[in-house]
């Protein structure tokens, strides 16, 4: 799982990703739609898809429930309760904190 805290205060920052964003669900249908057709903005949303095919990804941000289940996130009220409770459940969870995600690392 992956827990994204975002202040978001920009929205979606843009409509291309706005847009695309609504069929992020699907990564095979999203990513063959950017094969046929690149788009600055769709390219973001695939990347997203990618990752939320195979995690699960909460959102804290200032975005509603609605927005936040459009862009495929779960919505996180408070990081801190459900890391403990998460940590409760199982002891032996492994967490790793990314201080800078704009730092690519690969």
């Amino acid at each position: 799982m992956i827990i994204l805290p975002a202040s978001c205060i920009e929205g979606f920052g843009e409509d291309v990703f706005k847009e695309w964003m609504g069929q992020a669900k699907d990564y095979e249908a999203i990513s063959s739609r950017l094969k046929d057709n690149f788009v600055l903005g769709g390219h973001k949303a695939v990347a997203v898809a990618r990752v939320i095919s195979s995690k699960k990804v909460f959102l804290y941000s200032e975005f509603d429930r609605a927005d936040t289940y459009r862009m495929v996130f779960e919505k996180l009220d408070d990081i801190q309760s459900y890391i403990e409770a998460e940590i409760d459940r199982n002891e032996d969870i492994e967490i790793t904190i990314i201080p800078a995600s704009t730092s690519a690392t690969s």
